[in-house]
């Protein structure tokens, strides 16, 4: 199943992994920083960097190699995700972990070209494991969020773990049956519009 928290579930996915309370974190992203109260309830220091203020985006972050333990990536322009991805590995320290965030161009919506890109978007959870690991990434995770503009669960990109959260919800709502047996054939990365990865240094 995912991860939730009973704190602010923008922030849920740092249950996900082992992060010093006492280290650093980088939330990139728009001008207003909405990781920042969350991550500062569990990193001694927070930093964010606005990727609407520079031309370059998000590709050259202003801050020397190593500076942090975290790099929370919510709020990219759309765009290609390895560069952002070099630049967030280089200033991790050693073991430090990336969150990205993107949109999944295999979601239904998307592919009915009913929302335009705002995010990086990239071709289901397998093609943002690639490219995560090109970036010299490893112990590379993905989790579709839901729902996606305020996630509070992050459910691991594999069929069981979908059948079992689309069954589970089932039962709670009215939600179709039919998304249950689509995670059992497989098709699953049909049914999210964002995918989110966690990749340690």
């Amino acid at each position: 199943m995912g991860a939730q928290s009973s704190g602010d579930p923008t922030a849920n996915w740092l249950w996900l992994v082992d992060l010093p309370e006492a280290g650093s974190a980088l939330e990139v992203g728009g001008p207003d920083g909405p990781l920042v109260p969350a991550l500062s309830r569990h990193f001694a220091t927070v930093r964010r960097f606005d990727v609407t203020s520079t031309p370059s985006g998000g590709n050259a972050l202003p801050f020397p190699d190593g500076s942090f333990d975290c790099v929370a990536v919510t709020g990219a322009p759309a765009g290609p995700v390895l560069p952002l991805l070099a630049a967030c590995r280089r200033v991790l320290r050693s073991d430090g972990w990336v969150y990205l965030t993107v949109e999944n161009a295999l979601w239904a919506g998307h592919r009915r070209g009913k929302t335009p890109a705002v995010r990086p978007r990239v071709q289901g959870p397998a093609s943002l494991r690639r490219v995560v690991a090109r970036a010299g990434f490893r112990d590379v995770r993905t989790y579709y969020l839901n729902p996606p503009v305020i996630p509070r669960f992050a459910i691991p990109t594999n069929s069981r773990a979908v059948a079992s959260y689309e069954t589970h919800l089932n039962i709670l709502t009215d939600r179709s049956p039919l998304r249950s047996l689509i995670a059992r054939l497989g098709l699953h990365a049909f049914l999210y519009a964002n995918i989110a990865a966690l990749a340690r240094r």
